[in-house]
């Protein structure tokens, strides 16, 4: 029996985390979970050998697009290393290659002077036994055969490497790395550098970047106990997945554009939290806290307020499916039809605002204010066309002074033509003199 039936379980989204035994692959545990589930679109965060045990993010439907970047965040581990014992796979599964004597006087203190020589930069060369792929092959299985493949090493970083506990012949260790670091290789290079050689016997993954154990399930206790209401419950949202990440409220009309992967021109911006430069990955939201996708950054935050409003700022990078304000859909008797509103008025009939400026008017201003005969987009023009738009409202307010859905958009404009003369009085103070002088704007 699962928990969901369909069309219900299309529209469940988000990551679990799973806190996953010994004993079972990665894959097992998202094969478990589609049964018990009803859930075809399940995927892992990150492979965990079947010796291994520890957090395994599950991303499930529309979640899944998130893996890919989860998954390039840093990670931390807690081990064990028996030392003296070599196998072929670097770890308590595989065939004893050699056996060497453990020195009865190692000290904590040689570990450490050890464990100092491995943090910071450094290239690691994966093992055969691994999910590597050699012209589309994966190295394991060429080892299983007995063929050895060359692997170009690769750069990893260990931020951390600290020693928990020494038992004997068993050290216990805790690293923090970077993504693609085999924790194998580590512990035989370790035992390799103090003199008597050593492979995993036992492997807990503890974070996956800001996700922890902590706040992971036990696989059991979802086979055992679970509901649908238990796993709707447990889900993480992208809200709290990249709460860290600097963010972008856009304005009603852009998640239309957004799902299309549209760049993210500045004049769709409502308003910026948290800093950022140029190549950053931001959030973009809707209005109210819905996440829509993440994009990166194009220019900086400094230069985003300074810059005209149709330079895009970002370029979508990763989108989720929303539920979107239709532009024809109604709220409070109005619904957006492109840059206008249509009102309802008092006998049920409705009305045409003109938030827009006529044809007519709006050549009339371009010809005013315009630098070149071509021009049709200086900041000039767009500051006079802002302005005329805006004196247009004033007017309209004196008529329906309750109408606060025109207000956000007087709002918007007003904060757009800031940034335009910002911009214009930075780079060409003279001009800028001039313009509010024409307008009869305060500086």
């Amino acid at each position: 029996m699962t928990f969901f039936q369909e069309p219900e379980a299309s529209h469940i989204s988000g990551v679990l985390l799973v806190d996953k035994p010994m004993g079972p692959t990665s894959h097992d545990i998202v094969d478990k979970l589609r049964r018990k589930s009803g859930i075809e679109r399940i995927g892992h965060g990150g492979t965990l050998d079947p010796l291994a045990s520890g957090l395994l993010p599950i991303f499930i439907g529309e979640a899944t697009k998130m893996s890919g970047f989860i998954q390039a965040h840093d990670k931390s581990y807690e081990f064990d290393i028996t030392l003296g014992v070599t196998t072929d796979t670097d770890d308590s599964e595989g065939k004893v290659l050699s056996r060497a004597p453990v020195q009865e006087a190692l000290v904590k203190d040689r570990i450490r002077e050890v464990l100092l020589g491995f943090v910071g930069e450094r290239l690691q060369t994966p093992p055969m036994f691994s999910a590597v792929k050699q012209q589309g092959v994966p190295l394991y299985k060429l080892a299983r055969k007995g063929i050895s493949a060359e692997r170009p090493s690769r750069p990893v970083t260990i931020h951390s490497l600290d020693l928990m506990s020494l038992d004997g012949p068993v050290v216990t260790l805790r690293v923090h790395c970077s993504k693609g670091t085999y924790v194998r290789v580590l512990a035989r290079e370790i035992g390799e550098s103090l003199g008597c050689g050593g492979h995993v016997s036992r492997l807990r993954r503890l974070t996956v970047g800001s996700f922890s154990i902590e706040n992971s399930v036990p696989l059991d206790e979802i086979e055992r106990s679970w509901t649908g209401e238990d796993l709707s419950r447990s889900l993480l949202g992208p809200e709290k997945i990249f709460s860290e990440l600097p963010s972008v409220e856009v304005l009603p009309h852009a998640p239309f554009f957004i799902q299309k992967g549209s760049l993210i021109p500045g004049v769709w911006i409502f308003r910026k939290e948290g800093l950022f430069q140029a190549k950053d990955t931001i959030r973009i939201m809707e209005i109210g806290g819905r996440t829509l996708g993440l994009a990166q950054t194009l220019i900086s935050e400094e230069q985003a307020s300074r810059i005209p409003g149709g330079v895009p700022v970002a370029k979508m990078i990763l989108v989720f499916r929303v539920r979107m304000a239709s532009t024809q859909g109604k709220t409070n008797g109005r619904s957006w039809k492109g840059d206008r509103v249509l009102l309802n008025n008092e006998n049920g009939k409705r009305r045409l605002l003109g938030m827009a400026l006529s044809k007519e008017k709006k050549q009339e201003v371009i010809n005013s204010f315009k630098i070149s005969n071509n021009d049709t987009g200086s900041v000039e023009v767009q500051v006079a066309i802002l302005t005329e738009r805006i004196n247009q409202l004033g007017e309209h307010f004196k008529k329906f002074p309750k109408d606060v859905h025109s207000r956000r958009g007087l709002l918007l404009m007003v904060s757009r033509r800031r940034r335009h003369l910002k911009y214009l009085q930075s780079t060409n103070p003279a001009k800028y003199q001039e313009l509010i002088k024409r307008l009869g704007l305060r500086r």
